[in-house]
């Protein structure tokens, strides 16, 4: 099996006429320490990942793709692929990060109307913006991506982090057709996940002093319970939930998520990796798939404020 043949893109049955986006999400991590199972080695070189990840993107021909812990956007991916008449942006998350956030679209598609940023000032996150004018003109269409702090021990980060970036993307849209994408490190049915899911969450947590120089973690604090609240009415393009969007040998969790506004629908999704296929070479990366993370892809239909 090869990067595609072990994927489902299955339709959904729809009724009228529509407008179709493909939005692609993929998560690309090139920091090789964090993956001390993966084998072989030469999997996690970049010179191998790089060209992998460009083909599978264009393999899939997308509309418009979101992707996470980029850190050769000038000197690779857009250069690439420009070459299949992409074009993108890139925010840095911080002076002392090197990765950051990217949004590409087709530009026979679309045209970069308007685009914004944010920092959450928390563990360096950030959230990145576009409005695209469709080149037949259709209304334009808003995409936002982020990738949230990874620790599953201060969700309260994520949660922050959330709350900053999604009132945010929703002053961005302004009431346009909005699509919410991110590696949120965050499962379903947390409060970060129902944040987004539920448009407000309530978190008790004991906040936790990290020294980032030794590692050392405090938790002697007091517990705190904190509300989080937006304003997107937000629903998953993925209905029903992947098991997983990532997998290795001891962990398997969906932490990538794309959602949606009301007057963007899923028609279809593509399904994930067969789990024995990637775990044939124990986790990911591997030299069969190139990203740690898998990719989420949705077929979308974007319909006019009357419908």
């Amino acid at each position: 099996l090869d990067m595609v043949s072990c994927r489902v893109l299955a339709l959904t049955p729809f009724a009228g006429d529509c407008q179709y986006s493909y939005v692609r999400y993929v998560s690309v991590a090139r920091l090789c320490q964090f993956f001390p199972s993966v084998n072989p080695k030469a999997a996690l070189k970049w010179k191998n990942r790089g060209p992998k990840i460009v083909e599978e993107i264009v393999r899939y021909a997308p509309d418009v793709v979101c992707l996470q812990e980029v850190d050769a956007f000038d000197d690779f991916l857009a250069p690439q692929l420009a070459m299949h008449q992409y074009a993108g942006v890139w925010q840095k998350k911080s002076d002392r990060k090197q990765d950051g956030v990217a949004i590409f679209w087709n530009t026979q598609r679309f045209a970069l109307e308007a685009r914004d940023h944010v920092e959450f000032g928390l563990k360096e996150g950030v959230g990145l913006y576009v409005c695209l004018r469709q080149q037949n003109g259709e209304p334009p269409l808003c995409i936002a991506n982020t990738h949230l702090f990874w620790d599953p021990a201060m969700e309260y980060i994520k949660l922050a982090q959330s709350e900053i970036y999604l009132n945010r993307a929703a002053a961005f849209a302004a009431g346009r057709p909005l699509i919410v994408c991110g590696d949120l490190n965050s499962m379903p049915g947390s409060d970060c996940y129902n944040l987004y899911s539920q448009k407000a969450a309530t978190h008790t947590y004991t906040p936790v002093c990290n020294n980032e120089v030794t590692g050392e973690i405090a938790t002697d604090a007091d517990a705190v319970t904190t509300s989080y609240a937006q304003p997107l009415n937000l629903r998953p393009a993925y209905d029903p939930l992947p098991d997983f969007t990532t997998l290795t040998d001891d962990f398997r969790g969906m932490l990538d998520h794309i959602f949606l506004t009301p007057r963007v629908c899923a028609l279809a999704h593509l399904d994930m990796f067969s789990e024995e296929t990637i775990l044939e070479e124990k986790s990911l990366p591997s030299s069969r798939y190139p990203s740690d993370h898998m990719a989420c892809m949705a077929l979308l239909q974007v319909t006019s404020p009357e419908q």
